[in-house]
């Protein structure tokens, strides 16, 4: 029988461990894009571009290398959170996400703006920042208009992806700009793709692209909604009267001067004085101007929706008193009981439009009880109707409503 050979013995080979440790590279490998999945603090590194689910609150953008994964903050991802901003790397120190153009990844975490602004880039400023043709043309970049790009994953309205390739004096008119504030639009031109309304100044050219209609305008007046330069609300209302029929542009006209007794601190209301629009309307001339002043003779304050606007102009054609809207009633005590869409005060019958949020809101639903309940209490006859009441027509609201005020009456 041989001896037992020394394994460590110069120039004797060791044997082969039965459970070997495992090989380290030689040299390091080039970090592959990864992200980090919600639920999954440590996804191994993915294959390609990242998968969009939910991203972590620190930072969406992860790399891997032989140790491990490491947040491209320094952070270590240990409470993953939804986020809805995604970021990816385009280059070797440069970054781009949802709400920014270009985020330089040497700045840590991902920047987390408004996702309204710069979701998509032109081909051109990416040149400028160093990206490859390649790299422009990925897989996961959407070509909305010509020489743009975009994230497929985007979750804003398509006409925010023309942002780049808007000229100086440029605004989103007519009925994109009516979206984007957003206003009011009927179910036919809201849930409308292409084309974009760009309105450009009288001494510059129209906007020539698939997909987009460009105006020439005497009124170049622009302000920045969220960012986005869109035709301001006057300018807007007399757009909106070449598209919209008579009655979708009262709704228009009632969400501009709409005034709510809660006030958004980032957004006060009315987006313009009833007083200054029928005064601009009325000195307007364009082609569909006389069409504005009959809007504006129905438009009224106090209407919260476009099926509280439908209701009442319904009322008002079939010959019953005007509603006062969305005012406050009171008890025999009094003491409020809350508000109503619509309120004949001295018929003493009320009538309230119920969307969806009251039925699926359940502290939205157990309000509306008691409210109801106090008003029958102090005497009111409460009528309430669903969307299917009022669209396509009016007439089974309508001919509850004149029931009511006749009972009233006898």
């Amino acid at each position: 029988m041989s001896p037992v050979r020394d394994v460590h013995a110069p120039g004797v080979a060791p044997r082969r461990a039965l459970d070997p440790a495992p090989r380290v590279a030689t040299r390091a490998r080039r970090p592959r894009r990864v992200a980090c999945i919600r639920g999954h603090p440590r996804t191994p590194a993915l294959r390609g571009w990242p998968q969009m689910r939910d991203w972590c609150g620190v930072s969406p953008a992860f790399s891997a290398t032989l140790r491990g994964l490491r947040c491209e903050g320094g952070h270590e991802c240990a409470a993953p959170a939804a986020c809805r901003v995604h970021s990816w790397p385009l280059s070797r120190g440069l970054w781009m996400n949802g709400a920014s153009r270009f985020a330089n990844s040497d700045a840590g975490a991902m920047r987390r703006d408004d996702p309204l602004e710069q979701t998509a880039f032109s081909v051109g400023d990416a040149r400028r920042s160093g990206l490859s043709r390649r790299e422009r043309d990925a897989r996961h970049l959407d070509r909305p208009h010509h020489g743009i790009r975009a994230p497929m994953w985007r979750d804003v309205d398509t006409a925010v992806d023309l942002l780049p390739a808007l000229r100086v004096g440029d605004r989103f008119s007519h009925s994109t700009a009516a979206r984007l504030w957003p206003l009011p639009l009927p179910s036919w031109l809201e849930s409308a793709g292409p084309p974009i309304h760009v309105s450009a100044p009288i001494e510059s050219n129209r906007t020539r692209r698939p997909g987009v209609i460009g105006h020439r305008s005497a009124h170049d007046r622009a302000i920045l909604r969220h960012g986005i330069p869109v035709s301001e609300p006057i300018r807007l209302f007399l757009e909106l009267a070449s598209v919209l029929d008579l009655d979708d542009l009262v709704a228009v006209g009632d969400a501009l001067v709409r005034d709510p007794p809660v006030q958004q601190p980032d957004d006060p209301r009315p987006w313009v004085p009833l007083a200054d629009l029928t005064s601009a309307v009325r000195r307007a001339r364009t082609p569909d101007s006389a069409r504005a002043r009959r809007a504006m003779h129905l438009v009224r304050e106090g209407s919260d929706s476009p099926a509280e606007t439908r209701l009442r102009l319904a009322t008002v054609r079939a010959g019953l008193p005007e509603a006062e809207l969305n005012g406050m009633l009171h008890d025999a005590v009094g003491d409020e009981i809350g508000r109503f869409d619509l309120i004949w005060r001295r018929h003493r019958v009320v009538a309230e439009y119920d969307g969806d949020q009251h039925r699926t809101d359940p502290v939205q639903y157990d309000r509306d009880i008691i409210r109801f309940d106090r008003a029958t209490e102090a005497g009111y006859r409460v009528l309430r109707f669903r969307t299917r009441q009022l669209y396509p027509a009016t007439t089974p609201a309508v001919l509850s409503i004149e029931k009511a005020l006749r009972a009233s009456r006898a």
